[in-house]
């Protein structure tokens, strides 16, 4: 009869472990929320931002990226590009091509890195321009303007 006992109570402690243990494994429904709630905060963070004074060109302020279409061939970007960083005073430390992509890079003087991304579209080129490892919008308009200045 003590060994009957002793297992009644094993089965008892055992199935009190099971429930806690079950207890940290969240529902489908739970993890479903969850990872649509994660999904709406990471992606619906995005801000139109007028880039031009006549409201011609209107870019994007998306995960820390300006990113615009301004209408312009990618040689002439890339040329502009080029030409603001040197007005603004940065130090170019990139500028690494592929075929209908350039990404440009350079340093400002509080050696923040400032990265500019062209992609060549038919009509269009797509320009992404992140300032530091978060970006800082202020910023990226200020480079924005400034490689406008040079089409």
């Amino acid at each position: 009869m003590g060994s009957k006992m002793e297992l009644t109570a094993k089965a008892l402690v055992c199935h009190g472990m099971m429930k806690a243990i079950h207890s940290f494994i969240p529902s489908p429904k739970l993890l479903v929320a969850g990872t649509a709630l994660v999904a709406v905060g990471l992606f619906s963070s995005c801000t139109t931002v007028q880039l031009s004074d006549d409201g011609s060109v209107v870019g994007e302020y998306k995960l820390g990226y300006l990113i615009a279409k301004p209408g312009q061939s990618l040689e002439r970007v890339h040329t502009a590009v080029t030409k603001a960083f040197k007005d603004l005073g940065y130090l170019q430390v990139g500028d690494k091509e592929t075929p209908g992509e350039i990404e440009l890079s350079a340093r400002d003087a509080h050696d923040t890195l400032i990265s500019v991304e062209l992609k060549d579209f038919t009509t269009y080129t797509s320009v992404r321009i992140r300032c530091g490892v978060s970006g800082g919008l202020a910023q990226e308009q200020q480079v924005y303007h400034a490689i406008a200045q040079h089409f």
